[in-house]
């Protein structure tokens, strides 16, 4: 009852999210325009790259921690302090090469202060409910403050993405005093040095900086080929892939420390009650959603947007049939790593990698808007599908064969 109460709460909860962050998104477009909007999506690019190497893997990895039964205090140390001297790193970085522009520094800092969230203290310690009242709060708060600089006519790039660094820093404090507990909290028997983390994460953060050319590098080639203004439409209509993003990435936070656990302990049956929970929560909605998009989407775009986005309707049937890839994507994801292959990982999705940026480079000179989403959309789909595949060929099957008469995992 508690675990279905869970599993209500979440998916709730990420569904609000997912639909506060998406009109926090169309406010903005709205009113700064297709240009400013591109100019936008750039920051976040970056700020998205960022993020990737900040986290190094940490976000990803600390439920495997756990199921390996190491301290949360040790997990919490050492992730934290990863991330702080990364983060440091960067902001030094972006400040030389950037001297000339210090602006811009100041806006990759306020971007960059989610990077620094406790949200994987909560997902090993079962509080991921909290935690996604937690970013409820901060996402209503932060629309709020668009809203009321959209009433006073005060908005503008730099005051968006400024507010945007004070209300997270707001929520990553509040988060520090609700989870400083864990600090000394030395409940497990394993323990983990830094080595340990760096072989561990390193591929990780490769296959995350890799993943980022489906949603961001393939932009930067569009932005190339058709200009900003294009990037801003197309970002715009993209926006509603991002309620399927956001409400996975709360969807993963619940699954995760399950997969690890049923992965690590050889748990079968607990795998695929799982796998077949998270179908029904997490891939079958948005199925659901994409399918009202396809229908529907002509009319969301006319309702969300003004005229100048009106070409984005073109793209539409494709970001619809995004949605659902979503869900397949982030489970592939999540079982990889629960594996611990992760250097396995990481040389299959390079070579994937290299063969999309290198039909980017070669042809997208030649793409329109309309090529840009289907090959985004095509490109995604084989490369799950394959990846779900050489994870079962390359580990599950043989991980589970001797346990097939054991469906419940006794060993």
């Amino acid at each position: 009852m508690k675990r279905s109460l869970a599993i209500f709460f979440m998916t709730k909860n990420a569904s609000i999210i997912s639909i506060i962050s998406f009109l926090t998104t169309v406010a903005v477009a709205r009113f700064i325009g297709p240009a400013e909007f591109g100019a936008y999506v750039n920051l976040l690019i970056i700020s998205s790259i960022i993020m990737v190497l900040t986290f190094f893997g940490t976000d990803q990895t600390a439920a495997l921690l756990r199921a390996r039964n190491v301290k949360i205090s040790q997990i919490l140390k050492i992730t934290h302090a990863i991330r702080l001297f990364i983060g440091i790193v960067v902001i030094l970085l972006c400040s030389i090469i950037y001297k000339d522009n210090p602006l811009f520094t100041l806006y990759i800092f306020a971007l960059s202060i989610p990077n620094y969230s406790f949200g994987y203290i909560y997902e090993i310690t079962h509080k991921q409910v909290r935690f996604s009242y937690i970013q409820n709060i901060e996402k209503l708060t932060y629309l709020f403050s668009v809203m009321i600089m959209i009433y006073l006519d005060a908005l503008t790039l730099s005051s968006l993405i400024l507010f945007y660094g004070m209300v997270a820093s707001i929520s990553v404090i509040f988060q520090y005093f609700e989870v400083r507990n864990n600090f000394r909290l030395g409940n497990g028997s394993t323990s983990i040095d830094f080595k340990e983390i760096l072989k561990i994460n390193f591929p990780l953060v490769i296959v995350s900086l890799i993943a980022l050319q489906y949603g961001s590098v393939n932009r930067l080639f569009l932005e190339d080929s058709l200009g900003k203004e294009a990037l801003g439409i197309y970002s715009a209509s993209w926006q509603l892939v991002m309620i399927g993003t956001v409400y996975q990435s709360l969807i993963n936070r619940l699954w995760r420390p399950e997969l690890s656990e049923s992965i690590e302990k050889k748990n079968l049956n607990q795998l695929i009650n799982s796998l077949v929970r998270y179908f029904l929560l997490g891939i079958l909605p948005l199925a659901i959603a994409g399918v009202l998009l396809s229908v529907f989407g002509d009319n969301i775009i006319s309702l969300l947007f003004d005229e100048r986005f009106y070409a984005a309707k073109q793209i539409i049937p494709y970001v619809a049939l995004y949605i659902p890839i979503i869900g397949a994507v982030a489970i592939v994801d999540l079982v990889w790593i629960s594996t611990g292959r992760t250097y396995t990982y990481l040389l299959l999705s390079s070579f994937f990698s290299m063969m999309i940026i290198f039909i980017l480079w070669k042809f997208s000179s030649l793409f329109d808007l309309i090529d840009f989403a289907v090959f985004t959309v095509i490109s995604h789909t084989i490369v799950s599908f394959t990846m779900f595949l050489l994870v079962l060929y390359i580990d599950l099957w043989t991980r589970f064969r001797k346990f097939k008469g054991n469906k419940m995992g006794i060993q």
